[in-house]
């Protein structure tokens, strides 16, 4: 791999692993979703407008991401809303690539072995980083929740 594209990837994981952490700490997970996206879409469109080249034939698939977009981070919001960064983030992060899977599979795309294996190597990662008895644990507090106690406790 050329070291720029390494140093690019490395940066994308560290900004998307960052991004998630300030979502996940906010105290309205879906307002501070709302005003990156907004901050994001105002910062980002000139350069798009000016730069790109779009076919007509691509609008309906750039709308039908854009719609799923919308529908992941509703998703995402959600869960932080209501549990903790330890368990949301590696589900997110691993819940992609078995996406990526199945939709190959159904749009009759024939994997290779090693593409297979990825897939389950990354769904072994999420077990390993989450483990399957720490959803089980007893008088652990999600993190909407454990937010609220805090403000409570605190507040008086």
């Amino acid at each position: 791999m050329a070291p720029a594209a390494l140093a690019l990837a490395l940066g994308a994981a560290v900004l998307h692993a960052g991004w998630n952490l300030l979502l996940a700490r906010s105290r309205d997970v879906r307002a501070a979703t709302t005003v990156a996206l907004v901050v994001g879409v105002i910062s980002f469109a000139p350069f798009a407008a000016f730069s790109w080249r779009v076919e007509a034939a691509a609008i309906p698939w750039i709308v039908a991401s854009a719609l799923l977009e919308l529908v992941y981070y509703f998703l995402l919001t959600a869960a932080y809303s209501r549990s903790d960064l330890s368990l949301v983030y590696p589900i997110a992060r691993g819940v992609a690539p078995v996406l990526v899977l199945v939709g190959a599979t159904l749009a009759g795309v024939t994997l290779g072995p090693w593409q297979a294996l990825g897939v389950v190597l990354v769904g072994g990662g999420v077990l390993l980083v989450r483990g399957l008895t720490a959803y089980r644990r007893k008088g652990c507090r999600s993190g909407a929740h454990a937010r609220r106690d805090h403000r409570r406790v605190h507040a008086g």
